[in-house]
């Protein structure tokens, strides 16, 4: 039986893979996750409707944070650290409304991190 929000889960995937050609996804952490030279953004899907993405900095913690600087006009980012933040997509109209939003967040990310 698949996710009660595959479609939801697939479409958020795509949008992460089409803000830059170099992504790879794979599963890390049991979970969706996406990397082009160091893991940077992880998909968290349980328990369901929760639908969050959380971005970071690599699958190991730096010995300093790096201090991220991310435009973010709609609030989206709930910062957990100076270099990990969550985004909440969880109710089921956010991913639709806040995809231009959301693209210009991973290309700034990307471009801090990777």
């Amino acid at each position: 039986m698949s996710h009660p929000r595959q479609a939801d889960i697939d479409a958020l995937c795509k949008i992460i893979r089409g803000v830059d050609k170099r992504i790879a996804e794979s599963v890390k952490w049991n979970a969706p996750s996406f990397s082009i030279t160091e893991h940077f953004a992880t998909l968290r899907i349980n328990p369901p409707p929760m639908l969050q993405v959380v971005l970071h900095t690599g699958a190991k913690k730096l010995p300093k944070a790096k201090v991220l600087t991310i435009t973010d006009p709609d609030g989206l980012c709930d910062w957990k650290a100076p270099d990990r933040c969550v985004i909440d997509l969880s109710e089921s109209k956010t991913l639709s409304k806040y995809k231009k939003a959301l693209v210009a967040i991973l290309t700034q990310w990307i471009a801090q991190t990777q």
